[in-house]
């Protein structure tokens, strides 16, 4: 895994490598991450703070997570699920990429 901010669009960009196949396990980790943070209320969250797009065969290729005020906590959350070390800037999206 490796992690950049991208400029001038600024977000932060987690490149996940990994098949297209595999993506779909990240996809299954985020929900997990979710569940945790408000089990009972994780669509509502999954739908608020969290979008998807496809590559041109129709493939998950991108998984947005929304960085804002109500979502401090679950981007501590997803830091501490994939391990990942470096500081991510107050709201600064996240962006998980399929390589």
């Amino acid at each position: 895994m490796k992690t950049k901010i991208v400029t001038p669009a600024s977000f932060f960009e987690i490149n996940m490598e990994c098949s297209t196949r595999e993506f779909y396990n990240i996809k299954n980790r985020l929900w997990d991450v979710f569940n945790k943070i408000d089990p009972g209320q994780e669509i509502d969250l999954w739908n608020k703070f969290r979008s998807e797009s496809s590559d041109y065969e129709g493939d998950l290729g991108k998984i947005t997570i929304y960085n804002c005020k109500e979502a401090t906590g679950l981007v501590e959350a997803i830091r501490a699920e994939f391990k990942i070390e470096a500081e991510i800037p107050d709201y600064m999206n996240l962006h998980f990429v399929a390589i």
